[in-house]
């Protein structure tokens, strides 16, 4: 629960604070097995790429990732159209 730790004392107050709109968190649970999704929503993909670019220019992306990839064994983006 590490990663749960992290994303809701620090991890989404960096996300906002760049303007990201995450949804969630998603948890199933089965047995040892976990998995956790958020939703992030755009208002077009232009606006995504932008903040994606934004973000990643910044030191808090470094801290972000960081934090993440230690506490996560795999992380799945996808692009979800209606």
């Amino acid at each position: 629960r590490s990663y749960m730790t992290f994303i809701g004392q620090r991890g989404l107050e960096i996300l906002k604070k760049h303007g990201f709109r995450p949804i969630g968190p998603f948890v199933v649970d089965v047995g040892k097995w976990s998995e956790v999704t958020y939703l992030f929503r755009f208002d077009s993909l232009a606006e995504r790429e932008r903040l994606i670019t934004e973000f990643s220019a910044q030191q808090e992306a470094l801290e972000y990732a960081d934090s993440i990839n230690v506490l996560t064994e795999d992380i799945s983006t996808r692009v979800l159209v209606p």
